[in-house]
Parts: C-alpha cells; structure tokens; sequence
C-alpha cells in the first residue's frame, strides 16, 4: 500500500496574489523539498472560480476576485507548478472541499495507508478536504503536516488544527511552522535595511552621482536587486537593461519588473551577436578538436552571460554621469560556482553576494516595491540558456543546498556532490593570481 500527499490550494492568488500572505510564501521552499522526497503519490487541489465570481455566495461573504480560472491567479504557484507532471491529478474545486477528491479517496481507499495533508488555509479548504479523507475513508490514518499549513491568522490556524485533533486527525510538526518568529533565525527587514545603506554608502565612496545600471532577466536576483538600488538611490539612479537572446518567453516578466519599479531601461536583443560570434568561433576552433563539435556544450551556454555583461558595461560607460554595474549572484550559487566567469559573475558591487536563494527571497517578500510581482520573487531559478530550472541541472533543490550551508545534515551522496562543485569553481571566486616578483 502507498502514501497520499494532498496539496491544499498552493496557487499565485493564495501565495503571491490577491489573498497571499507572508506566511504562505515561506511555505514554498521547504514545502517543494517535501513533495520531491515524498515516498508516494501526490496529488493538488485548486480553487476554482468563475468570472461571476462575486455574484456567488463565497463572493458575496469574501468580496476578493481570485483564482479564477484561466488566470496567472488560478495557476500552481511558481516554484510547485513544475512539480504538477501530465500523469499529476489534479482537483479543481469551486468551493472548499472537493467532491471529485472526496470520490477519489472512496475509490481509492484500499490503495493508501496513510494521507498527508498540507497547504493553505488551515482552517479552510485544508480542514474541508482533511474531513472529505476521513468522511470517505474512516480507517485510514490521516495526518496534518502543521508546519507546511498556514492561515489567515496564526489564532485561526491554531483553531483549525485543534479541530482536526478533535475530529481524531493526527496533526504533525506543530509548533515548528517556518512562518512563526521562533522558528526563523534570519531578520528580513533588518538585513534589507542593512544592504541599502550598504549600497548608498559604496556609491557615496565609489560614485555619488553614478547611475546603478544592471541586467534585467525577470528573475527573483535581477528583480530584488533592483529594487534595492531603487530603495537605496532613488528610481531615477537605476538602469535596467534587457537583453533577450532572440525570441524569449519570458521577457514580459522583465518588462513587469521595470514598470512596477518605474526605472529607465533599454532593450539590446543579443541573439544576432551571439549567433555571429558563434559562428566565428565554430570556424576558428574547427580545426582544434576532433570527433566532437568546434564548441562544447558549455562554450555555448557560456557565450550569452559574457555577451550580456558586456552589453550592461557599454550601457553603463555610455549613461551620463556613467554607472556602476550590479552583480545579481547570490551566495547559493556562488558557492557551487553556478555562474559565468566574466558574465552574471562579474559587477563593480555585489549587494546579495552574501545571502543564500533562502535569505534573498525573504528580503523579496517585505521589499514593499515587488508587493504586485511576488510571483517572481519565487519564481523557478533558471539560467534560461539550456532549457532546465537550476534545480533539475544540479540534482538537487536550493533548499538542500541552504540547508547544508548552514550546517545541516543532509543525503550524503548530495552532500559530496555539493562538495566536488563547491572545490572546482572555487576559482571563480578567488581573485587572479599574480606572479610576484
């Protein structure tokens, strides 16, 4: 028999969105690290509405349009949805609990030994569809995963949890949810704070009438970054510049970033650059190598970063009052050296250098600037050059990196893979040596 992982209503509009909250957004993380090491099936329920939403009777008690269908809303949030595969089933429910789950835990009774619960609101629709388990399958454990649930307030999630316990739900993890200030070690506002006068400081010493200029790709790094040189300099210093190599999906993300910040900004299409260049260099390293193409794979993912670096210098040097380039990297990736030497590693000032993807997306969350664009505040890290997420090219989550950088045991094999990567681009971060006479 098998395990059942239900995941409760984790879309933009409860996350990001229309009724998203801090807490919710702290599920994210570590909730994508239990779904992937979870040892059974997993299945998702969405709240789905209409645009007659507020004719209805939820709408008239809850008069906030959301999740309604076929919008940015209704969808998985960033950093799940790749989780959600073709063969995942998934529940569209157009009130709280599921009649379609409700019939699939009666069909499928004899199939689970246990089900898993977990997501928002606790004393909503994950109370509504814990009770649908236990109404439709009464001899099978059913269990609250407390610390991956979050509600409307923490008086309100503590309610919905004593009325599972009532109700004979096993609740697990209580008192360890990573929303609650005990359990969080980092100050988000705090560090926030800190890295703008961090920045204003380096300007006054480094350029006080020096525009701050840096790539835009629509990422959370290019996005937190900059609205932290906007906090710091004011949005008439900033100059976002975006560069789409080509066709690029995901290019309204940048433009999104740009507009809700209000800075200047250019668009420089590299794809003609990088395709001449490429060319060239096929024709010169032909003759190099044998039984294999002029350029290796990771040749080409590497041209467009240094392509790109190169393009936000020249738009820097030509500003008036000049500029200063902004490195984007963060302290996950530099320390398994998931960065272009020379491209998206290179900057005259790193203000995120030295937080993990956990810690920057943190300080995302209470920038009041990205408040309508959270959703790229966790949106899957990608290098958008070789088709996979980071996490799928690494093998392993970001958080399991962040975790194992604090110090935390982790799976051995992962952990010395993490050590290989970190030793062979230690490079990267050390600066050049210089034979001294």
């Amino acid at each position: 028999m098998k395990k059942l992982l239900v995941v409760v209503d984790m879309q933009n509009d409860f996350v990001t969105g229309a009724l998203g909250s801090d807490e919710a957004k702290m599920l994210v993380a570590p909730m994508k690290e239990y779904i992937k090491a979870f040892d059974g099936d997993v299945v998702f329920t969405r709240d789905t509405h209409t645009e007659d939403y507020m004719n209805t009777q939820e709408g008239k008690k809850l008069p906030v349009p959301h999740c309604i269908k076929g919008t940015k809303g209704h969808e998985i949030v960033d950093g799940l949805k790749e989780l959600v595969k073709d063969d995942t089933k998934v529940f569209d429910k157009e009130t709280f609990g599921s009649k379609d789950f409700g019939k699939f835990i009666a069909d499928n009774k004899d199939k689970y030994e246990e089900i898993y619960f977990c997501g928002v609101c606790t004393g909503i629709c994950v109370i509504s569809n814990v009770l649908m388990a236990k109404a439709n399958a009464c001899e099978i454990p059913v269990k609250v995963l407390a610390d991956l649930c979050a509600c409307v307030t923490p008086d309100s999630h503590e309610t919905a949890l004593n009325a599972m316990e009532t109700c004979q739900v096993d609740v697990l993890n209580r008192g360890k949810e990573y929303w609650k200030p005990e359990n969080q070690n980092f100050d988000a506002v705090k560090e926030k704070n800190r890295i703008v006068e961090w920045i204003r400081e380096w300007f006054n010493q480094n350029g006080p009438k020096a525009n701050a200029v840096l790539g835009i790709s629509g990422g959370k790094d290019s996005t937190i970054v900059a609205a932290l040189l906007v906090e710091a300099l004011g949005k008439d210093r900033v100059y976002g510049v975006l560069m789409p190599q080509g066709v690029q999906p995901d290019i309204d993300d940048s433009r999104r970033v740009v507009e809700t910040l209000g800075i200047r900004n250019t668009v420089v299409n590299i794809g003609k650059t990088v395709d001449t260049l490429k060319e060239e260099l096929e024709g010169a390293c032909g003759e190099l190598v044998d039984n294999r193409p002029a350029l290796s794979r990771d040749t080409g993912i590497n041209i467009p970063p240094r392509v790109r670096m190169t393009t936000v210098y020249a738009v820097g040097q030509s500003l008036p009052q000049g500029a200063r380039v902004a490195n984007t990297c963060n302290k996950s990736e530099d320390y398994i050296g998931y960065s272009t030497k020379y491209g998206d590693a290179a900057g005259d000032f790193a203000p995120i250098a030295d937080y993990s993807v956990t810690e920057v997306r943190a300080i995302g969350a209470v920038l009041d600037s990205l408040k309508d664009i959270q959703d790229l505040v966790q949106k899957t890290p990608s290098d958008g050059l070789c088709g996979q997420s980071d996490e799928d090219r690494f093998g392993f989550t970001y958080d399991t990196l962040d975790r194992y950088m604090a110090g935390e045991e982790i799976d051995p094999e992962i952990a010395a893979k993490i050590d290989r990567m970190h030793i062979a681009n230690l490079h990267k971060l050390r600066l050049m040596p210089v034979c001294k006479r």
